[in-house]
């Protein structure tokens, strides 16, 4: 991610000392800031994950769950993490979850209440987009776990969803 970054903020750098006609400068100037941003977060990140494996180099355990597979899916009944620890294991492991389950042909995962929205305005958007691609497709269910009886009605239900989503990305 760092490196796919880096090479965006460059690329950005680049577009902004060509000074060519026809581009919208600003557009640039300001998706470069982010870009800084986003490249200043990740370099924490780095020096962060630096720091935990040279202060334990065979590993420490940050996060647990517990989840059962099934047919099509696997449900997440327990998704813990270690209080006041300075780095969040909890998308490293849903994506460790996502690559095992999508690997063995599952096509969701089921995490329950357990990680927050995927609304664009969540500080963990950015983090859960990082799924996309894996073979699976990462849900949150807010509340408790619901069994779907009419499966006709919940794809209509999805459906519409999926419809309003679009709408509000406009």
């Amino acid at each position: 991610m760092y490196n796919k970054e880096e090479e965006k903020n460059i690329s950005l750098s680049n577009i902004i000392q060509s000074n060519k006609e026809g581009i919208n400068i600003q557009k640039v100037i300001n998706d470069k800031i982010e870009s800084d941003k986003e490249l200043d977060q990740l370099k924490k990140s780095v020096v962060l994950s630096t720091e935990y494996l040279s202060k334990y180099p065979n590993g420490k355990i940050l996060a647990s769950t517990l989840i059962i597979p099934h047919k099509r899916g696997a449900d997440c009944l327990i998704l813990h993490q270690l209080p006041n620890e300075k780095i969040n294991p909890l998308p490293l492991l849903i994506f460790k979850l996502s690559e095992i389950y999508g690997s063995k042909g599952l096509s969701y995962i089921n995490l329950g209440p357990a990680v927050g929205t995927f609304n664009l305005k969540d500080p963990r958007y950015k983090e859960m987009t990082k799924y996309k691609g894996l073979n699976v497709n990462v849900i949150e269910y807010i509340g408790e776990y619901d069994l779907v009886i009419n499966k006709l009605m919940y794809k209509i239900y999805l459906k519409k969803l999926e419809k309003n989503k679009k709408k509000k990305k406009k």
